[in-house]
Protein backbone atom coordinates (compact mmCIF):
# COMPACT_ATOMS: atom_id res chain seq x y z
CA UNK A 1 0.00 0.00 0.00
CA UNK A 2 1.13 3.44 -0.91
CA UNK A 3 0.21 6.48 -0.36
CA UNK A 4 -0.08 9.39 -3.35
CA UNK A 5 1.55 12.23 -1.46
CA UNK A 6 4.37 9.96 -1.84
CA UNK A 7 4.80 10.17 -5.41
CA UNK A 8 4.10 13.64 -5.52
CA UNK A 9 7.26 14.25 -3.02
CA UNK A 10 9.44 12.56 -5.54
CA UNK A 11 7.88 14.40 -8.93
CA UNK A 12 8.22 17.61 -6.68
CA UNK A 13 8.61 20.15 -9.29
CA UNK A 14 7.17 18.27 -12.33
CA UNK A 15 3.49 18.21 -10.71
CA UNK A 16 1.44 21.40 -12.68
CA UNK A 17 -1.65 19.98 -10.15
CA UNK A 18 -3.48 17.25 -9.27
CA UNK A 19 -7.35 16.75 -8.80
CA UNK A 20 -9.27 14.74 -6.49
CA UNK A 21 -8.18 12.42 -3.06
CA UNK A 22 -4.54 13.70 -2.70
CA UNK A 23 -4.04 11.42 0.21
CA UNK A 24 -5.74 7.86 -1.62
CA UNK A 25 -4.65 4.97 0.49
CA UNK A 26 -4.23 2.67 -2.72
CA UNK A 27 -2.44 -0.83 -3.40
CA UNK A 28 0.15 -0.19 -6.68
CA UNK A 29 0.64 -3.51 -8.45
CA UNK A 30 2.57 -1.17 -11.49
CA UNK A 31 2.68 1.23 -14.02
CA UNK A 32 1.08 0.87 -17.22
CA UNK A 33 0.78 2.67 -20.33
CA UNK A 34 -2.90 3.58 -21.03
CA UNK A 35 -4.75 1.87 -23.48
CA UNK A 36 -7.91 3.68 -24.33
CA UNK A 37 -9.29 0.05 -25.93
CA UNK A 38 -8.81 -1.86 -23.04
CA UNK A 39 -9.96 -2.24 -19.53
CA UNK A 40 -8.78 -0.60 -17.22
CA UNK A 41 -8.04 -2.00 -13.44
CA UNK A 42 -7.55 -0.70 -10.28
CA UNK A 43 -4.19 -0.72 -8.40
CA UNK A 44 -2.23 0.14 -11.53
CA UNK A 45 -0.68 3.67 -12.49
CA UNK A 46 -1.94 4.62 -15.49
CA UNK A 47 0.36 6.89 -17.81
CA UNK A 48 -0.76 8.89 -20.72
CA UNK A 49 -0.95 11.70 -23.08
CA UNK A 50 -3.45 14.32 -21.68
CA UNK A 51 -5.48 13.46 -24.55
CA UNK A 52 -5.86 9.86 -23.81
CA UNK A 53 -6.90 10.68 -20.21
CA UNK A 54 -9.72 12.68 -21.77
CA UNK A 55 -11.24 9.85 -23.54
CA UNK A 56 -10.68 7.19 -20.19
CA UNK A 57 -12.45 9.96 -17.99
CA UNK A 58 -15.65 10.05 -20.50
CA UNK A 59 -16.11 6.08 -20.03
CA UNK A 60 -19.41 5.20 -18.43
CA UNK A 61 -19.26 3.79 -14.40
CA UNK A 62 -15.42 4.75 -14.59
CA UNK A 63 -13.80 3.01 -11.56
CA UNK A 64 -13.38 5.22 -8.44
CA UNK A 65 -10.02 3.86 -7.83
CA UNK A 66 -8.33 4.73 -10.54
CA UNK A 67 -5.13 6.61 -10.91
CA UNK A 68 -3.66 8.78 -13.99
CA UNK A 69 -0.35 10.79 -14.27
CA UNK A 70 -0.14 12.53 -17.97
CA UNK A 71 2.45 14.72 -20.12
CA UNK A 72 0.91 17.91 -19.81
CA UNK A 73 -2.44 19.93 -19.28
CA UNK A 74 -4.87 20.68 -22.09
CA UNK A 75 -7.86 22.61 -22.50
CA UNK A 76 -11.05 20.88 -20.58
CA UNK A 77 -8.58 18.17 -18.82
CA UNK A 78 -8.76 19.59 -15.56
CA UNK A 79 -12.43 20.34 -15.27
CA UNK A 80 -13.06 16.93 -15.91
CA UNK A 81 -10.73 15.32 -13.98
CA UNK A 82 -12.66 17.51 -11.28
CA UNK A 83 -15.87 16.12 -12.14
CA UNK A 84 -14.54 12.26 -12.18
CA UNK A 85 -14.26 9.63 -9.13
CA UNK A 86 -10.43 9.11 -10.74
CA UNK A 87 -7.32 10.95 -9.56
CA UNK A 88 -5.96 12.64 -11.74
CA UNK A 89 -2.07 14.12 -11.46
CA UNK A 90 -0.63 15.89 -14.74
CA UNK A 91 3.18 16.37 -14.72
CA UNK A 92 5.30 18.50 -17.44
CA UNK A 93 7.30 15.08 -17.73
CA UNK A 94 7.68 13.30 -20.99
CA UNK A 95 6.56 9.56 -21.35
CA UNK A 96 9.36 7.74 -21.01
CA UNK A 97 10.49 10.22 -18.20
CA UNK A 98 7.02 9.73 -15.81
CA UNK A 99 6.76 5.91 -16.56
CA UNK A 100 10.86 5.23 -15.58
CA UNK A 101 10.66 8.00 -12.50
CA UNK A 102 6.75 6.09 -11.06
CA UNK A 103 8.00 2.76 -11.87
CA UNK A 104 11.43 3.19 -9.81
CA UNK A 105 9.19 4.84 -6.96
CA UNK A 106 7.22 1.53 -6.16
CA UNK A 107 10.71 -0.62 -6.67
CA UNK A 108 12.05 1.45 -3.60
CA UNK A 109 8.88 0.97 -2.03
CA UNK A 110 8.40 -2.32 -1.95
CA UNK A 111 12.15 -2.71 -0.60
CA UNK A 112 11.26 -0.33 1.55
CA UNK A 113 7.59 -2.06 2.76
CA UNK A 114 10.16 -5.64 2.67
CA UNK A 115 11.87 -4.56 5.25
CA UNK A 116 9.35 -3.12 7.76
CA UNK A 117 6.48 -5.23 7.24
CA UNK A 118 8.30 -8.36 9.22
CA UNK A 119 8.28 -6.06 12.39
CA UNK A 120 4.68 -4.85 12.57
CA UNK A 121 4.12 -8.49 13.57
CA UNK A 122 6.57 -7.42 16.51
CA UNK A 123 3.85 -4.33 17.56
CA UNK A 124 4.36 -0.14 16.74
CA UNK A 125 7.52 -0.38 18.70
CA UNK A 126 9.46 -2.63 16.95
CA UNK A 127 7.64 -1.06 13.66
CA UNK A 128 9.50 2.32 14.99
CA UNK A 129 12.96 0.90 15.65
CA UNK A 130 12.78 -0.64 12.14
CA UNK A 131 11.35 3.04 11.00
CA UNK A 132 13.62 5.11 12.48
CA UNK A 133 16.68 2.54 10.95
CA UNK A 134 15.50 2.78 7.07
CA UNK A 135 15.13 6.40 7.49
CA UNK A 136 18.27 7.01 9.75
CA UNK A 137 15.93 9.00 11.86
CA UNK A 138 15.01 9.07 15.66
CA UNK A 139 11.21 8.00 14.91
CA UNK A 140 8.18 8.74 17.79
CA UNK A 141 4.95 8.28 17.41
CA UNK A 142 2.84 10.46 19.16
CA UNK A 143 -1.03 10.98 20.72
CA UNK A 144 -3.97 12.94 19.69
CA UNK A 145 -2.65 15.32 22.69
CA UNK A 146 0.87 15.52 21.51
CA UNK A 147 2.67 12.86 24.14
CA UNK A 148 5.11 10.21 22.98
CA UNK A 149 3.54 7.03 23.34
CA UNK A 150 6.40 4.77 21.60
CA UNK A 151 9.51 6.04 19.95
CA UNK A 152 13.12 4.77 18.76
CA UNK A 153 15.74 7.21 19.49
CA UNK A 154 19.36 7.16 17.59
CA UNK A 155 22.02 7.65 20.11
CA UNK A 156 23.73 10.30 18.42
CA UNK A 157 20.92 12.45 18.42
CA UNK A 158 20.83 12.24 21.48
CA UNK A 159 22.04 15.37 22.93
CA UNK A 160 20.35 17.30 19.77
CA UNK A 161 16.87 15.91 21.16
CA UNK A 162 17.77 17.01 24.69
CA UNK A 163 15.64 20.50 24.39
CA UNK A 164 13.09 18.57 22.19
CA UNK A 165 11.93 16.14 24.81
CA UNK A 166 12.03 15.77 28.21
CA UNK A 167 13.05 12.80 30.19
CA UNK A 168 9.42 11.74 30.53
CA UNK A 169 9.00 11.63 26.84
CA UNK A 170 7.04 14.33 26.37
CA UNK A 171 7.51 17.04 23.88
CA UNK A 172 7.81 20.49 25.25
CA UNK A 173 10.13 22.13 22.15
CA UNK A 174 7.71 25.26 20.90
CA UNK A 175 9.56 24.54 17.91
CA UNK A 176 7.89 21.38 17.50
CA UNK A 177 4.59 22.56 19.00
CA UNK A 178 4.01 25.43 15.59
CA UNK A 179 4.32 22.13 13.40
CA UNK A 180 1.03 21.15 13.85
CA UNK A 181 -0.32 24.07 13.10
CA UNK A 182 1.25 23.78 9.40
CA UNK A 183 -0.32 20.93 9.16
CA UNK A 184 -3.51 20.71 6.89
CA UNK A 185 -5.43 18.61 4.20
CA UNK A 186 -3.09 19.92 1.41
CA UNK A 187 -0.16 19.35 2.78
CA UNK A 188 -0.15 16.59 5.51
CA UNK A 189 3.55 17.06 6.28
CA UNK A 190 5.43 19.71 8.40
CA UNK A 191 8.95 20.18 9.65
CA UNK A 192 11.45 22.76 10.84
CA UNK A 193 15.37 23.11 10.96
CA UNK A 194 16.84 22.14 14.51
CA UNK A 195 19.98 22.33 16.07
CA UNK A 196 23.36 21.98 13.82
CA UNK A 197 20.88 20.97 10.80
CA UNK A 198 18.60 18.60 11.72
CA UNK A 199 15.02 18.27 10.26
CA UNK A 200 12.23 17.84 12.89
CA UNK A 201 8.90 16.66 10.92
CA UNK A 202 5.43 15.98 11.67
CA UNK A 203 3.27 13.19 10.16
CA UNK A 204 -0.43 12.48 10.78
CA UNK A 205 -1.38 8.86 11.08
CA UNK A 206 -4.93 8.69 9.46
CA UNK A 207 -7.75 5.93 9.24
CA UNK A 208 -9.81 7.62 6.44
CA UNK A 209 -10.83 10.80 7.64
CA UNK A 210 -10.03 9.48 11.22
CA UNK A 211 -6.55 10.96 12.35
CA UNK A 212 -5.23 8.43 15.57
CA UNK A 213 -1.65 10.07 16.22
CA UNK A 214 1.25 11.28 14.45
CA UNK A 215 4.69 10.46 14.06
CA UNK A 216 7.50 12.98 14.56
CA UNK A 217 10.90 12.39 12.80
CA UNK A 218 14.86 14.16 13.67
CA UNK A 219 17.11 13.24 10.98
CA UNK A 220 19.96 14.83 9.07
CA UNK A 221 18.10 12.57 6.56
CA UNK A 222 17.39 14.57 2.71
CA UNK A 223 14.15 15.80 3.50
CA UNK A 224 12.61 14.16 0.76
CA UNK A 225 14.01 10.99 1.02
CA UNK A 226 12.79 11.10 4.76
CA UNK A 227 9.20 12.48 3.95
CA UNK A 228 8.58 9.65 1.16
CA UNK A 229 9.52 7.11 4.13
CA UNK A 230 7.65 8.46 6.85
CA UNK A 231 4.56 8.50 4.69
CA UNK A 232 5.42 4.57 4.01
CA UNK A 233 5.41 4.53 7.86
CA UNK A 234 2.50 6.29 8.59
CA UNK A 235 0.39 3.56 6.67
CA UNK A 236 1.70 0.31 8.32
CA UNK A 237 1.29 2.42 11.83
CA UNK A 238 -2.29 3.02 11.26
CA UNK A 239 -3.22 -0.66 10.20
CA UNK A 240 -1.69 -1.82 13.63
CA UNK A 241 -3.82 0.73 15.23
CA UNK A 242 -7.08 0.44 12.97
CA UNK A 243 -7.09 -3.37 14.12
CA UNK A 244 -8.92 -1.92 17.45
CA UNK A 245 -12.70 -1.10 16.66
CA UNK A 246 -11.72 1.42 18.98
CA UNK A 247 -10.21 3.50 16.50
CA UNK A 248 -12.99 2.44 14.14
CA UNK A 249 -16.03 3.53 16.28
CA UNK A 250 -14.11 6.73 18.29
CA UNK A 251 -15.00 7.10 22.04
CA UNK A 252 -14.59 3.69 23.55
CA UNK A 253 -16.18 2.75 27.00
CA UNK A 254 -13.78 2.45 30.04
CA UNK A 255 -15.19 -0.94 30.68
CA UNK A 256 -13.82 -2.21 27.38
CA UNK A 257 -10.51 -0.26 27.72
CA UNK A 258 -10.05 -1.27 31.72
CA UNK A 259 -10.77 -5.15 30.05
CA UNK A 260 -7.70 -5.39 27.97
CA UNK A 261 -5.86 -2.82 30.24
CA UNK A 262 -5.70 -5.18 33.31
CA UNK A 263 -6.50 -8.32 31.93
CA UNK A 264 -4.55 -11.37 33.66
CA UNK A 265 -2.55 -12.05 30.18
CA UNK A 266 0.35 -9.10 29.40
CA UNK A 267 -1.45 -6.76 26.47
CA UNK A 268 0.53 -7.27 23.37
CA UNK A 269 0.00 -3.51 22.31
CA UNK A 270 0.21 -0.94 25.40
CA UNK A 271 1.16 1.59 22.45
CA UNK A 272 -2.37 0.76 21.20
CA UNK A 273 -3.88 1.06 24.58
CA UNK A 274 -2.05 4.53 25.38
CA UNK A 275 -3.82 5.63 22.35
CA UNK A 276 -7.19 4.48 23.66
CA UNK A 277 -7.20 5.95 26.72
CA UNK A 278 -7.60 9.07 24.99
CA UNK A 279 -10.45 8.31 22.96
CA UNK A 280 -12.04 7.90 26.30
CA UNK A 281 -15.57 9.45 26.64
CA UNK A 282 -13.71 11.42 29.63
CA UNK A 283 -10.35 11.74 28.27
CA UNK A 284 -7.68 11.56 30.97
CA UNK A 285 -5.05 14.78 31.77
CA UNK A 286 -1.04 14.48 32.27
CA UNK A 287 -1.12 11.93 35.06
CA UNK A 288 -3.18 9.39 36.01
CA UNK A 289 -4.00 7.33 38.89
CA UNK A 290 -6.25 4.57 39.78
CA UNK A 291 -8.76 3.59 42.62
CA UNK A 292 -9.63 0.20 42.94
CA UNK A 293 -13.01 -0.73 45.34
CA UNK A 294 -13.79 -4.07 46.54
CA UNK A 295 -17.13 -4.18 48.38
CA UNK A 296 -17.27 -6.62 51.18
CA UNK A 297 -19.63 -9.20 49.67
CA UNK A 298 -19.49 -8.59 45.63
CA UNK A 299 -22.85 -10.38 46.05
CA UNK A 300 -24.75 -8.42 48.09
CA UNK A 301 -24.63 -5.47 45.94
CA UNK A 302 -24.94 -4.53 42.58
CA UNK A 303 -21.67 -3.55 41.18
CA UNK A 304 -23.40 -1.62 38.52
CA UNK A 305 -25.28 0.54 40.96
CA UNK A 306 -22.49 1.14 43.03
CA UNK A 307 -19.92 2.25 39.71
CA UNK A 308 -23.09 5.00 39.04
CA UNK A 309 -22.86 6.12 43.00
CA UNK A 310 -19.26 6.00 42.76
CA UNK A 311 -19.64 8.10 39.24
CA UNK A 312 -21.28 10.56 41.54
CA UNK A 313 -18.48 11.74 42.89
CA UNK A 314 -16.23 11.68 40.31
CA UNK A 315 -17.85 13.28 37.60
CA UNK A 316 -14.70 13.91 35.17
CA UNK A 317 -13.35 10.33 36.04
CA UNK A 318 -13.91 6.88 34.23
CA UNK A 319 -15.53 4.29 36.23
CA UNK A 320 -15.66 0.40 35.30
CA UNK A 321 -16.42 -2.77 36.83
CA UNK A 322 -14.27 -5.93 36.57
CA UNK A 323 -15.89 -8.84 38.29
CA UNK A 324 -15.74 -8.37 41.69
CA UNK A 325 -13.76 -5.00 41.82
CA UNK A 326 -14.57 -1.18 40.70
CA UNK A 327 -12.30 0.28 38.86
CA UNK A 328 -12.02 4.54 39.33
CA UNK A 329 -9.43 6.09 36.92
CA UNK A 330 -8.67 9.56 38.07
CA UNK A 331 -6.62 11.81 36.36
CA UNK A 332 -4.86 15.84 36.30
CA UNK A 333 -2.59 18.21 35.39
CA UNK A 334 -0.01 18.01 38.68
CA UNK A 335 2.21 15.08 38.94
CA UNK A 336 0.57 14.44 42.08
CA UNK A 337 -2.42 14.01 40.79
CA UNK A 338 -4.68 14.84 43.79
CA UNK A 339 -8.26 12.97 43.90
CA UNK A 340 -11.24 14.74 42.58
CA UNK A 341 -13.36 14.37 45.66
CA UNK A 342 -13.29 14.91 49.18
CA UNK A 343 -11.52 12.03 51.26
CA UNK A 344 -14.51 11.94 53.58
CA UNK A 345 -16.43 12.07 50.85
CA UNK A 346 -15.08 8.45 49.45
CA UNK A 347 -15.14 7.48 52.77
CA UNK A 348 -18.64 7.50 53.58
CA UNK A 349 -19.68 5.99 50.54
CA UNK A 350 -16.95 3.05 51.28
CA UNK A 351 -19.02 2.83 54.60
CA UNK A 352 -22.03 2.36 52.64
CA UNK A 353 -20.94 -0.74 50.68
CA UNK A 354 -19.01 -2.09 53.52
CA UNK A 355 -16.07 -1.76 50.84
CA UNK A 356 -12.58 -0.72 50.77
CA UNK A 357 -10.27 0.98 48.58
CA UNK A 358 -6.74 0.72 47.74
CA UNK A 359 -5.17 4.33 45.68
CA UNK A 360 -2.48 3.58 43.22
CA UNK A 361 0.75 6.25 42.52
CA UNK A 362 0.20 8.27 39.80
CA UNK A 363 1.68 7.38 36.25
CA UNK A 364 1.74 9.15 32.41
CA UNK A 365 1.20 6.01 30.68
CA UNK A 366 -1.03 3.19 29.81
CA UNK A 367 1.86 0.43 30.81
CA UNK A 368 2.69 2.68 34.06
CA UNK A 369 -1.19 2.55 35.49
CA UNK A 370 -1.50 -1.20 34.54
CA UNK A 371 1.86 -1.70 36.80
CA UNK A 372 -0.45 0.43 39.80
CA UNK A 373 -3.01 -1.73 39.46
CA UNK A 374 -1.50 -5.15 40.07
CA UNK A 375 0.13 -3.20 42.45
CA UNK A 376 -3.00 -2.24 44.41
CA UNK A 377 -4.57 -5.55 43.34
CA UNK A 378 -1.18 -7.48 44.97
CA UNK A 379 -1.29 -5.09 48.39
CA UNK A 380 -5.09 -5.74 48.92
CA UNK A 381 -5.33 -8.08 51.30
CA UNK A 382 -2.22 -7.71 52.71
CA UNK A 383 -3.59 -3.95 53.84
CA UNK A 384 -6.74 -5.52 55.49
CA UNK A 385 -4.80 -7.83 57.57
CA UNK A 386 -1.57 -5.73 58.74
CA UNK A 387 -3.01 -2.05 58.60
CA UNK A 388 -1.70 -0.63 61.91
CA UNK A 389 -3.56 2.14 63.44
CA UNK A 390 -6.16 3.53 60.77
CA UNK A 391 -9.71 3.89 60.88
CA UNK A 392 -10.35 5.15 57.20
CA UNK A 393 -11.86 2.35 54.42
CA UNK A 394 -9.07 3.82 52.16
CA UNK A 395 -5.18 3.54 51.91
CA UNK A 396 -2.56 5.02 49.30
CA UNK A 397 -0.61 2.27 48.11
CA UNK A 398 2.64 4.82 48.98
CA UNK A 399 1.84 3.94 52.44
CA UNK A 400 1.82 0.29 52.34
CA UNK A 401 4.49 0.34 49.79
CA UNK A 402 6.67 -1.61 51.77
CA UNK A 403 4.52 -4.31 53.14
CA UNK A 404 3.93 -4.80 48.95
CA UNK A 405 7.84 -4.95 48.96
CA UNK A 406 7.40 -7.58 51.80
CA UNK A 407 4.95 -9.26 49.99
CA UNK A 408 7.66 -10.20 46.67
CA UNK A 409 10.26 -10.91 49.09
CA UNK A 410 7.67 -13.61 49.93
CA UNK A 411 7.02 -15.07 46.48
CA UNK A 412 11.02 -15.14 45.54
CA UNK A 413 11.85 -16.51 48.81
CA UNK A 414 9.83 -19.41 48.01
CA UNK A 415 10.78 -19.42 44.97
CA UNK A 416 14.27 -19.13 45.59
CA UNK A 417 14.99 -20.92 49.09
CA UNK A 418 11.75 -23.02 49.35
CA UNK A 419 10.00 -21.38 51.79
CA UNK A 420 7.84 -18.17 52.10
CA UNK A 421 9.27 -17.45 55.22
CA UNK A 422 10.57 -13.92 55.10
CA UNK A 423 11.81 -13.47 59.18
CA UNK A 424 15.22 -14.39 58.07
CA UNK A 425 15.20 -10.77 56.67
CA UNK A 426 14.68 -9.59 59.86
CA UNK A 427 17.07 -7.17 62.22
CA UNK A 428 18.17 -9.72 64.68
CA UNK A 429 17.15 -6.62 67.53
CA UNK A 430 13.47 -6.66 66.46
CA UNK A 431 13.72 -10.86 67.26
CA UNK A 432 15.32 -10.04 70.50
CA UNK A 433 12.55 -7.94 71.25
CA UNK A 434 9.80 -10.55 70.02
CA UNK A 435 11.26 -13.08 71.66
CA UNK A 436 11.38 -10.67 75.02
CA UNK A 437 7.59 -10.43 74.26
CA UNK A 438 6.97 -14.05 74.38
CA UNK A 439 9.07 -14.79 77.40
CA UNK A 440 7.42 -12.00 79.64
CA UNK A 441 4.64 -11.27 77.93
CA UNK A 442 4.92 -7.36 77.49
CA UNK A 443 3.83 -5.37 74.32
CA UNK A 444 7.71 -4.10 73.57
CA UNK A 445 7.99 -4.37 70.33
CA UNK A 446 4.55 -2.92 69.35
CA UNK A 447 5.80 0.11 71.05
CA UNK A 448 9.29 -0.34 69.37
CA UNK A 449 7.10 0.11 65.90
CA UNK A 450 4.63 3.18 67.17
CA UNK A 451 7.85 4.95 68.53
CA UNK A 452 9.58 4.70 65.07
CA UNK A 453 6.40 5.76 63.33
CA UNK A 454 6.22 8.75 65.48
CA UNK A 455 9.34 9.96 64.74
CA UNK A 456 10.80 9.07 68.14
CA UNK A 457 8.45 10.90 69.78
CA UNK A 458 7.90 10.08 73.75
CA UNK A 459 4.84 12.35 73.90
CA UNK A 460 3.15 11.54 70.35
CA UNK A 461 3.86 7.40 70.78
CA UNK A 462 2.15 7.93 74.26
CA UNK A 463 -1.16 9.14 72.64
CA UNK A 464 -1.37 7.11 69.70
CA UNK A 465 -0.89 4.35 72.23
CA UNK A 466 -2.93 5.33 75.39
CA UNK A 467 -0.30 5.06 77.62
CA UNK A 468 1.40 7.35 80.66
CA UNK A 469 4.56 9.25 79.22
CA UNK A 470 6.81 7.40 81.77
CA UNK A 471 5.71 4.48 80.94
CA UNK A 472 6.28 4.72 77.33
CA UNK A 473 10.31 6.11 78.12
CA UNK A 474 10.79 2.88 80.45
CA UNK A 475 9.89 0.56 77.73
CA UNK A 476 11.86 2.47 75.48
CA UNK A 477 14.87 2.32 77.76
CA UNK A 478 14.17 -1.60 78.34
CA UNK A 479 14.06 -1.62 74.32
CA UNK A 480 17.26 -0.43 73.29
CA UNK A 481 18.99 -2.27 76.32
CA UNK A 482 17.65 -5.50 74.35
CA UNK A 483 18.83 -3.76 71.16
CA UNK A 484 22.41 -2.91 73.00
CA UNK A 485 22.83 0.52 70.93
CA UNK A 486 20.72 3.82 71.27
CA UNK A 487 18.36 4.55 68.05
CA UNK A 488 19.72 7.22 67.01
CA UNK A 489 20.64 5.83 63.74
CA UNK A 490 18.69 6.20 60.92
CA UNK A 491 19.90 3.47 58.85
CA UNK A 492 18.97 1.45 62.04
CA UNK A 493 15.67 2.87 62.59
CA UNK A 494 14.53 1.98 58.80
CA UNK A 495 15.97 -1.37 59.39
CA UNK A 496 13.97 -1.58 62.62
CA UNK A 497 10.80 -0.22 61.09
CA UNK A 498 10.84 -2.71 58.24
CA UNK A 499 11.64 -5.96 60.06
CA UNK A 500 8.35 -4.59 62.47
CA UNK A 501 6.76 -4.75 59.12
CA UNK A 502 8.34 -8.67 57.86
CA UNK A 503 7.31 -9.78 60.96
CA UNK A 504 3.29 -8.20 61.12
CA UNK A 505 3.28 -9.73 57.79
CA UNK A 506 4.16 -12.91 58.80
CA UNK A 507 2.06 -13.08 61.68
CA UNK A 508 -1.26 -11.60 60.47
CA UNK A 509 -1.10 -12.25 56.76
CA UNK A 510 0.26 -15.58 56.60
CA UNK A 511 -1.00 -16.70 59.60
CA UNK A 512 2.30 -18.51 60.68
CA UNK A 513 3.85 -18.38 64.24
CA UNK A 514 6.96 -16.37 63.66
CA UNK A 515 9.91 -19.26 64.65
CA UNK A 516 12.60 -17.37 66.91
Amino acid sequence: MIILPMLLTVLGKHIIYCCNDSSRKFKASGVLLLDTSKSLFPGYLYVAEPRDVITALQRPMLSENLVFFTTGDIPGLRELAEKSSATVCVTDLSLVALHNELFRCLEIYKEWRDALVGKSSGGIFSLLQAGGTLADASLYLLNIQHEVVAGSTKPEYGELLRYVIDYNQTIISEDVKKLFSLLDEQEPFAYTKGEEGINLCVLPVQDGNDTLGYLFAASKHELNLLKQILFLISIEVAELLSKSDSFKKGRISFQNLAQDLFSKEQPEHLEALQMRIQRLPRPPKKYMRCIVVRPHSSFLYNMNKIATEFESIFPSDNVGVLEDELIILLSSDYSTCPLSCELSELDDLLKKYEAYAVISNPSKTARGIRIMYLQCKGVFDVVLKVRYQINERYFFFERFMPYYIVHLCAHQAKEAFGTDDIVFLSHPGVLAVTRYDRTNNSDLRDVLFTYLLNRCSISRTAQALYMHRNTVIYKINKIEEILGRPMDDPYLRFALIFSCMLIRYRENYQNEHVQL
